[in-house]
Parts: C-alpha cells; sequence; structure tokens
C-alpha cells in the first residue's frame, strides 16, 4: 500500500521522475540503506519510524502528514471467508467485540498494552511498542463511510496505475453486517481514549 501512495502522491504533484521508488522486503534493511545514503526518505507504518529511532538510532522526521499522503487511507483492514461468516458467526462477532475493546486499551492505556505485545511477540520491548502506538493512535474496528470511499479511490489508484486490471465494486470487498451488530455508536478513529468494553484477560496489569 505504501508503494502506490507514494507513487500517487509523486504522479499528482509532477515528481515521478525526479524521484526515485526502492522497495524493501523488510523494515529492518530501510534503516541500513539510510544509514548507507542508499536513500533519503522512507515510507512505511508506525513501526518503521520507531525501529528507525530507537533501534537504527536515526534522527526521523515526517515530512509528509498521513492526511496528506492519502487521508482514511486502508492500511490495515479485518479479512474473514464467507464460509467463516456462515459457519462461525458467533465467533467473529466476539472476536470484534475484543478487537474493539484492545483497540481502545491501546489509546486508553498504551503502556499496558505494549507490555502484553512485547511478552506476546517477543521481538522487542515495551518502550518499542508504545512508541508506535504514539505514532498513530488512531485505533478502531468501525467502518465509517469515509473509510470505505477511502479505500474505493484506492481500488480506481490501482486501476490507473496497472495494479489491477478491472473495476471492483464495494460489495466486492466489505461487509458491514457484522460490524454494526457490535459498533452502532461513532466510530473511535479520532477520540483519544477509544472505546473499552467488557472483561477480557488482556486487560490484566
Amino acid at each position: 500500500i505504501h508503494d502506490v501512495i507514494l507513487r500517487d502522491f509523486l504522479a499528482r504533484h509532477g515528481l515521478e521522475k525526479k524521484a526515485h521508488v526502492e522497495n524493501f522486503p523488510w523494515t529492518d534493511l530501510v534503516g541500513q540503506a539510510m544509514e548507507d545514503g542508499i536513500i533519503d526518505a522512507a515510507v512505511g507504518t508506525p513501526s518503521l519510524q520507531a525501529s528507525l529511532e530507537l533501534v537504527s538510532g536515526i534522527n526521523v522526521k515526517p515530512l509528509v502528514p498521513p492526511d496528506r499522503l492519502w487521508p482514511d487511507n486502508p492500511s490495515y483492514g479485518i479479512i474473514a471467508t464467507e464460509r467463516f461468516m456462515e459457519e462461525e458467526p458467533d465467533a467473529l462477532l466476539e472476536f470484534l467485540k475484543i478487537h474493539e475493546s484492545l483497540t481502545g486499551l491501546i489509546k486508553s492505556r498504551p503502556e499496558v498494552a505494549a507490555t502484553a505485545t512485547a511478552r506476546l511477540v517477543g521481538m522487542a520491548p515495551p518502550e518499542f511498542f508504545e512508541y508506535s502506538y504514539k505514532i498513530s493512535p488512531r485505533y478502531c474496528a468501525s467502518l465509517p463511510d469515509r473509510y470505505i470511499a477511502s479505500t474505493m479511490q484506492f481500488v480506481e489508484t490501482l486501476r490507473v496505475l496497472g495494479y489491477i486490471r478491472r473495476e471492483v465494486a464495494h460489495e466486492e470487498i466489505f461487509d458491514k453486517s457484522f460490524i454494526d451488530l457490535i459498533h452502532q455508536e461513532p466510530d473511535h478513529y479520532d477520540d483519544p481514549k477509544g472505546y473499552i468494553s467488557g472483561d477480557y484477560p488482556w486487560f490484566s496489569g
């Protein structure tokens, strides 16, 4: 997704011939490339910025705010097969409830969420995850219309740039029937505290 967003941004500003886009298979290669002077800037997830600053020791300065690159871009999503939705609807609903509760935990108690994540992942200390959360604290499971519209704009860009060959209808991508059952209130993407409900073991500590 970052490759598409960056190429679209460069094209819209007439810079596609003035900048070379290099893709890397692993995040740690980006830090080394910056240290070696191979690249001058990078586009990636919050964990990339955290890795560059905390692991590689590179003083990273954001050049373009995310909302200027692609507002409400579909960087992440919850996907499920039709078979799973048909055969395990209760399990899917429970997952969505837990997901929404834990996104609220990330916002309201990032230190607790970071400690739990570090314990589960085991590849970085809690400070790494807590810093990543603070870089981009926009978490929620809701599917507001603006996110769907942004995704459909992204689909059209994929077609124009040659990544896909045909138009794709939003019905082929989205099914709001489950999330609408457990998330009837407004979305919490811009809510600094998020939303926590239920009693789950991840909340301990």
